[in-house]
C-alpha cells in the first residue's frame, strides 16, 4: 500500500459490474489511508468523475455500457483524469486488446479472478511510480519554465496547524484534511497549472505565465 509517512489519504476508483470482483478488490484495500468507490458502468463511473477526483482507476475491460477500451480513451482527454493511472481488470485478453489499451496508456493489466494480495502489491508499485512520474513532470516544467525565460510563479501554501489536528483527532483526521485541502486548491487553479505535496503539511502550485 502507499508509504503513509505523508498521512495523505489515497482515492481509488474501481468500474467493473462483477460484484465478486468488486468484494475482492475492497478486502485487498482495506487501509486507513485508503478510499475506495465503486461504480458498477461507465455511466456510473463517468457521473461520479464529475465530482470526485480520484488517484488511480481500475477499469473493467467489458463493461455492461462501454468497452473499457473506449473509457480508457475518454479519460484521456479529460483535463481531470488525463494524468490519473489506469489498471485494467480483463478474465483474458489477446495481444491485440492489450497493445491498443497500452498505447491509450493503462498502467498495468489485473486477470481476473482477481487475487487480493497481487492486487493490493499491484496498486502499490502503480502508486509510487505515478508519485514518482507526477513530481518528476512538475520539477520538469519549473526547469523548463526557467529555461524558455517564460514568467512563472510557484506558490508554496502551508496548511497551518496540521500536526495539532494529527495529535487531538489522529491521522485519518489529518489525512481528510490534506484531502479536501488539496481538491480545494485543484478546483482554484487553471487547467494548466500544477500542484503537488511538497513536504508534510506544504502543497507547492506552479502558475505559468504569471
Amino acid at each position: 500500500m502507499p508509504n503513509t509517512a505523508d498521512h495523505a489519504v489515497v482515492r481509488i476508483l474501481i468500474v467493473d459490474d462483477d460484484q465478486h470482483t468488486l468484494d475482492v478488490a475492497r478486502q485487498a484495500l482495506r487501509a486507513p489511508d485508503l478510499e475506495v468507490l465503486a461504480a458498477h458502468s461507465a455511466a456510473e463511473a463517468e457521473a461520479l468523475l464529475e465530482g470526485q477526483t480520484v488517484n488511480l482507476i481500475l477499469l473493467g475491460l467489458v463493461l455492461p455500457d462501454a468497452d473499457g477500451r473506449s473509457v480508457l480513451q475518454r479519460l484521456g482527454e479529460k483535463a481531470p483524469t488525463a494524468t490519473v493511472p489506469v489498471m485494467m481488470l480483463a478474465e483474458e485478453i489477446g495481444p491485440n486488446p492489450k497493445e491498443e489499451c497500452i498505447g491509450l496508456g493503462v498502467a498495468d493489466f489485473i486477470a481476473k479472478p482477481v487475487d487480493p494480495e497481487s492486487l493490493a502489491n499491484a496498486i502499490a508499485a502503480t502508486l509510487e511510480r505515478a508519485s514518482s512520474e507526477h513530481l518528476d513532470r512538475f520539477m520538469a516544467n519549473v526547469t523548463e519554465s526557467s529555461r524558455s525565460g517564460h514568467y512563472s510563479a510557484m506558490a508554496l501554501l502551508d496548511l497551518d496547524g496540521l500536526a495539532q489536528i494529527n495529535s487531538a483527532w489522529g491521522n485519518a483526521m489529518g489525512d481528510q484534511v490534506l484531502t479536501h485541502t488539496g481538491h480545494a486548491i485543484a478546483e482554484l487553479i487553471r487547467d494548466h497549472d500544477m500542484i503537488a505535496r511538497w513536504r508534510e503539511d506544504e502543497f507547492a502550485v506552479l502558475l505559468p505565465g504569471m
